[in-house]
């Protein structure tokens, strides 16, 4: 289980990085990204009851969050890189 919340909390890192426009719509946004931090860097001071709770609480609202973002009419949009136009 870990292991998945170390990829969510990486892929947020790099959302926030390359779309600020979406990151900022997730609250819990940088709790992940803390918490991924602690898995892969202080996983001696991981607590199951911990990782529990993130699994019951903090992930279905997460998904929730997500979702709701995906299914706008009308998502945000980011700038392309290469080109300056909105994709």
């Amino acid at each position: 289980m870990e292991r998945c919340f170390t990829i969510i909390g990486e892929a947020l890192y790099v959302l926030e990085k390359q779309d600020s426009t979406w990151a900022t719509r997730i609250s819990s946004l940088q709790d992940f990204v803390r918490f991924r931090h602690v898995l892969v860097h202080g996983y001696h001071k991981v607590d199951d009851e911990i990782v529990w709770t993130a699994v019951t609480d903090d992930l279905p609202l997460l998904y929730r969050t997500v979702s709701d973002l995906r299914n706008e009419p009308d998502p945000p949009r980011r700038e392309s890189p290469s080109s300056g136009t909105k994709t």
